[in-house]
């Protein structure tokens, strides 16, 4: 029988950040996610890499 579950990834993510937003700031994150058919965790983490990237 076939194992059942997640497929092994090269980088496990095992660290949380949770982050404080307005109902505003929710709808807005929400409204681009689903635009763009992403997750908002997809989104913030694309905003995550942007600033990492504009510092190198």
């Amino acid at each position: 029988m076939a194992k059942m579950g997640r497929p092994k990834v090269d980088k496990v993510k095992v660290k949380t950040i949770t982050i404080r937003v307005t109902d505003e700031e929710h709808a807005a994150i929400s409204q681009y996610a689903k635009a763009y058919n992403k997750t908002i965790t997809q989104i913030v983490q694309q905003g995550v890499d942007m600033v990492i990237n504009q510092r190198r």
